[in-house]
């Protein structure tokens, strides 16, 4: 098949094109390289440049009406020429955020010129997870701590659901898309009431998989390495996780606890970053783990993150412990306590790291990931 993957989340579409070229497909990735993140792609639309306070109030009103980026694409159309595909797909509404509202609804209404089989992949915001957040379809979600206070600190998410001409962006890919291939729990969940939407996990490359490392913690420290990306410490609670860190080190010491911090890197340099890290901390707002998440548990971690709708571990660890990981809590409290638990039981941080690999392994091996799309895609051929 000859297959166009636009836009990316994490990496998301670059290592499903990875796994699909293995198994002999011609794929092609259109993406802007998900910010600083800079992730490779085929064709690789650059960010606008960053602003001043005024440049930047200026870009966010001609956001809002959706013509912020208009002629970045007008830019793109005249330079390439896509040709035709058997299979599109978007990763969310808005495929290029470069490209603003109606310049990804022109994108998008280019890209149905050059295929019969166009699909949406729901991850990152748009507005149908966004609704669901704002009306508390969730128990926790990254938007409760929203308020009339901090409200312009999620203009990038509530700008789905106030802005016109992105709420009809949204609902036109929807319309139009032939299935929803929801990459994690929390989209499901939000458009789990519209036809056609499958959950595909997230597909991790073969090279990105680590027997897990057992250390003699008598010897050597235990490494929590924190993934903090600034800018989103109010949707992914990234204090919290931070004080709960600290609360570790002041209680056992430097000696036996290192903390590492990770924060705006390169997609590349991020993956180096977490090798020799032990527990893993990612989120705590989140029904289900990201890619970050994904990749940590693919390298023997123990992940904190969303596991809401994952069995306990067994015995006498706290609730918040499950069989693969730690649902990270908002509550200090009870996220020091896992933390402290984790610690002080070195055979189940072992079990804990064995368990999140293996099932790594059995749901987000790329290849299997890849024949997962695949299934959907042929499907909607017939």
């Amino acid at each position: 098949m000859k297959i166009l993957l636009c836009g990316d989340y994490s990496s998301v579409h670059t290592e499903l094109a990875k796994a699909l070229r293995l198994n002999g497909h011609s794929v092609t990735v259109l993406s802007d390289g998900d910010g600083y993140k800079n992730i490779q792609a085929d064709i690789k639309i650059s960010a606008s440049p960053p602003q001043n306070y005024f440049g930047k109030l200026w870009n966010l009103f001609f956001d809002f009406l959706g013509l912020f980026g208009l002629r970045k694409y007008l830019s793109f159309r005249k330079k390439y020429d896509l040709g035709r595909y058997d299979v599109i797909q978007m990763i969310n509404p808005v495929v290029i955020p470069a490209f603003g509202a109606i310049g990804n609804l022109m994108f998008i209404k280019h890209l149905e010129k050059h295929t019969d089989a166009f699909y949406l992949c729901a991850l990152g915001d748009d507005k149908t997870w966004v609704s669901s957040c704002l009306r508390g379809s969730f128990k926790y979600s990254p938007l409760n701590r929203l308020t009339f206070k901090n409200f312009y600190r999620y203009y990038y998410s509530l700008k789905y659901v106030v802005s016109p001409a992105y709420a009809y962006l949204d609902r036109y890919a929807v319309k139009k898309a032939k299935a929803i291939i929801a990459g994690l729990d929390d989209y499901f969940l939000a458009y789990k009431d519209l036809p056609n939407v499958r959950l595909i996990r997230l597909p991790i490359s073969r090279d990105h998989f680590v027997q897990p490392k057992y250390k003699d913690l008598e010897k050597e420290p235990l490494v929590i390495f924190h993934a903090w990306q600034k800018g989103k410490e109010l949707k992914k609670g990234n204090d919290i996780l931070h004080e709960a860190a600290l609360s570790a080190v002041r209680k056992y010491g430097e000696k036996k606890i290192k903390y590492v911090i990770a924060s705006g890197l390169p997609y590349e340099e991020y993956l180096k970053a977490y090798n020799d890290c032990d527990i893993y901390l990612d989120q705590v707002y989140s029904y289900d783990g990201g890619v970050t998440a994904a990749l940590g548990m693919a390298a023997g971690k123990v992940v904190f993150s969303g596991y809401e709708l994952f069995a306990e571990y067994s015995g006498k660890a706290p609730n918040s412990i499950k069989n693969v990981g730690v649902n990270a809590s908002s509550n200090l409290a009870q996220l020091e306590e896992s933390l402290f638990y984790i610690i002080e039981n070195t055979h189940v941080l072992d079990d804990l790291k064995h368990k999140a690999y293996f099932y790594a392994l059995n749901n987000y091996e790329s290849i299997m990931i890849a024949e997962k799309y695949i299934d959907v895609w042929t499907e909607g051929e017939k």
